[in-house]
């Protein structure tokens, strides 16, 4: 791989492992969110901050490889004036929880007049004094102009379905979930970041210690900008990525039809509809998730001309888009929570090349991720399982003889590979960051070699 690419580049710079938290705030004393999910390159972004003590100081990592230290120091911290900002309550209609908070801190993401900061995830590391409460914003620079082999989108849009702060989300809260989630809000997963530590930073720092080129976006980009804009060969889908528009589907699609690959290195992927509005109270763009899990309740679904934006399955009427239609697998319910190895069953196929892996080779508990993909009806006839996985549901002991799939296949029209893992958790076996989320899955060379020749093919470069 080319010295040149800014990854390597920029990985020669010095880490730290200064960007822990050693005094984690239980009960809110700080808090913030960013103004938008991804910015470009060079670009200003907002952060909101809450705080109940006189002051805070703020600082910001880039996350990745950084030889195992895990970030770069990009902005020494800076202390300001702490203020404490009203707290906002669920709308009694919709359960939206929204922030409208002041004094915005504006951050530039440049080292000087000349050199702007390297596409990533940055964290945004706040601590309140004189107590030392600290927590996390976290946001995506990206960069547009680049021409790059990979495009690794966070997925934000299951952050905020997930998001509980203020007490509602998309799968309850006192009086029943939200129909609708803000990203004006902090998160209250990832002491602030979001699900960073438990789906996708372990294939960030894998990415960027082995040098691929990558380049960073959020799932809001992939619903904004059509591919032909991506400047990449292949699109990554890591971890756990259940939301999706309308938009984000049709743009993945069509990716395909040009030629891109995909990599769904995720489980129970593109499973729930959901339609993007903007914020009620700031109307910036696309800061509100809509998404009603019930087309008897959603008034999209009575619409005679967009009844297809109804918020439920992607798999049922009146949407009717099976999601193994695009990525060869999805997700089956009654597989949850299922627990269990990968199993190889196609291991003369090019993907497990350098593996030394024969048929009956077990990837040690890389089933357990909650959620698993199987094929079902509507896959690609070009579909090759490479994988079939017997699991088990520790919670079901009556459900037997399940299975989930590993899978890949090529479309005619394009030439595209697409790539489905089938769990949450492929990611553990290549980095062993974070061990509370790993529930046990150790790393697994076998798993990195297979990874490599996956992305290697998917950028264009001999195994």
């Amino acid at each position: 791989m080319s010295t040149q690419n800014p990854i390597i580049v920029e990985n020669q710079n010095l880490g730290t492992t200064n960007w822990f938290l050693e005094n984690p705030a239980r009960n809110l004393e700080i808090a913030g969110y960013a103004s938008d999910t991804s910015i470009n390159r060079g670009s200003s972004i907002k952060i909101f901050v809450h705080c109940i003590e006189p002051k805070f100081s703020y600082e910001v990592y880039r996350m990745g490889w950084y030889n195992g230290a895990g970030a770069r120091l990009m902005k020494k911290a800076v202390t300001v004036t702490g203020i404490a900002q009203a707290m906002p309550t669920p709308n009694p209609l919709t359960g939206l929880v929204e922030c409208m908070w002041t004094n915005p801190i504006t951050l530039k993401t440049t080292a000087s007049s000349t050199t702007a900061w390297t596409s990533g995830y940055y964290l945004v590391k706040l601590t309140s004094k004189p107590s030392g409460f600290q927590s996390y914003i976290v946001f995506v620079v990206r960069e547009d102009a680049r021409a790059t082999d990979l495009l690794f989108q966070q997925s934000v849009t299951n952050y905020a379905a997930y998001n509980m702060w203020g007490g509602k989300n998309l799968y309850g809260g006192e009086g029943g979930r939200a129909s609708k989630v803000s990203f004006n809000r902090p998160y209250d997963e990832g002491e602030g970041s979001g699900q960073v530590w438990s789906q996708e930073l372990q294939m960030i720092r894998f990415l960027e210690r082995e040098g691929f080129d990558v380049k960073y976006a959020t799932n809001i980009d992939t619903h904004l900008v059509t591919p032909d804009n991506w400047k990449a060969k292949a699109f990554l889908s890591v971890g756990h990525d259940e939301y999706w528009s309308w938009e984000m589907r049709s743009n993945v699609e069509q990716a395909r039809e040009l030629g891109i690959n995909i990599a769904f290195f995720s489980a129970n992927t593109c499973y729930r509809q959901i339609r993007l509005e903007p914020s009620p109270l700031t109307k910036a763009a696309n800061r509100t998730i809509v998404c009603f899990k019930d087309n008897t309740v959603d008034p999209m679904a009575k619409s005679t001309t967009q009844k297809h934006l109804a918020t439920s399955y992607w798999r049922e009427a009146p949407t009717s888009r099976p999601e193994d239609m695009l990525m060869g697998v999805q997700y089956d319910e009654q597989c949850f929570p299922s627990s269990g190895d990968i199993v190889v069953s196609n291991a003369t196929h090019w993907a497990f090349q350098n593996t030394n892996l024969q048929n009956g080779a077990h990837f040690i508990n890389l089933m357990n991720g909650r959620e698993t993909d199987r094929v079902h009806d509507n896959a690609p006839p070009t579909l090759e399982i490479l994988c079939i996985s017997p699991i088990s549901i520790p919670d079901h002991p009556e459900r037997t003889n399940l299975v989930a799939h590993t899978t890949m296949y090529t479309w005619p029209a394009s030439g595209s590979f697409v790539f489905a893992c089938g769990t949450l958790t492929w990611s553990f076996a290549l980095d062993d960051f974070g061990q509370s989320w790993r529930d046990e899955v150790p790393v697994d060379p076998a798993v990195q070699q297979m990874t490599r020749n996956i992305l290697n093919r998917f950028s264009g470069r001999a195994l």
